[in-house]
């Protein structure tokens, strides 16, 4: 069982970090069996789309039932942590322990690996010394009666926090009525085993969703590369796409073409007619300072 995260099924496990509803009429149920990790600790579980690292809390149990089977709801009194998910839409797992930096696992083990490369997983300032075929830190298994016979859409799925001991029972949960999920064509659209989210392309370490995040250009200066022109009516500008600049600064401009000679500061109102205008201050080196 303790292999380090490495991805790889154990005895009757099977491999899916995804899942969606097996019968449209009935709702998905998800149930804590238990939880062994340490007393004290609110432990949470979340739903996420293939494509998305937005999460959705669903569960969370009571901070006195660690080291416990069936624990309860967080402050629900007596009642079991357990829920209904009435949804078509595939999803995957992620779980966390409140307050407790690094503690937090994803059904992907590509995620988790992405979060190794952040630093953003396991106990504060410990290696994992993990490599393309780790990360593996949820688990699925096939649930059965006890006459061995096999539970119809039904997988006992159980975690561990990266780092510890690898035991994979910090939390337990029984799942109902769910089928696996397999993203290739559309989550994976190049078919390469891994979800598009995680896909790196250039080969930096860095997952496209990170990558394609470029800076949005701005610009003191309208389309036409000349300075904007103020009228009697004044001129009304976003300062979103002009903070650009240090504290106290609206707009530094360093482009060597909007560089010019200026004599003494002059001062332009904004908006003349506005109860607190704003005033703007040529200065050197093409940095424009804001006023009130």
């Amino acid at each position: 069982m303790n292999q380090g995260g490495l991805v790889e099924a154990n005895g009757d496990e099977i491999l899916s970090p995804y899942f969606q509803r097996a019968d449209g009429q009935s709702p998905i149920k998800i149930t804590q069996l238990a939880a062994y990790h340490t007393q004290g600790d609110v432990a949470r579980l979340f739903i996420h789309d293939v494509d998305s690292r937005d999460r959705d809390e669903i569960l969370a149990h009571d901070e006195q039932d660690g080291q416990t089977l069936l624990p309860r709801a967080l402050n629900s009194g007596d009642l079991l942590t357990t829920t209904t998910l009435d949804r078509d839409a595939p999803f995957g797992f992620f779980a966390d322990i409140t307050g407790r930096q690094g503690y937090i696992s994803w059904s992907d083990p590509d995620a988790n690996l992405y979060e190794d490369t952040i630093d953003a997983i396991g106990s504060p300032g410990t290696n994992l010394n993990w490599d393309e075929n780790d990360g593996h830190l949820i688990r699925v298994y096939v649930a059965k009666d006890a006459a061995g016979n096999v539970i119809p859409n039904t997988y006992i799925v159980i975690q561990d926090y990266a780092g510890v001991n690898y035991d994979y029972n910090d939390n337990i949960f029984l799942v109902e009525n769910v089928q696996t999920y397999d993203p290739t064509g559309v989550e994976d659209a190049d078919g390469n085993g891994r979800i598009d989210l995680y896909d790196d392309s250039d080969g930096d370490g860095i997952p496209n969703f990170l990558d394609d995040q470029a800076p949005v250009e701005q610009t003191a200066y309208n389309t036409g590369e000349t300075p904007w022109t103020l009228g009697a009516g004044g001129l009304t500008l976003e300062a979103k796409l002009f903070d650009n600049g240090g504290q106290g600064v609206a707009y530094n401009d360093t482009t060597t073409a909007h560089q010019v000679q200026r004599s003494a500061p002059t001062k332009r109102w904004i908006s003349p007619t506005a109860p607190k205008p704003w005033a703007i201050s040529p200065m050197a080196s093409g940095r424009v300072h804001a006023q009130c």
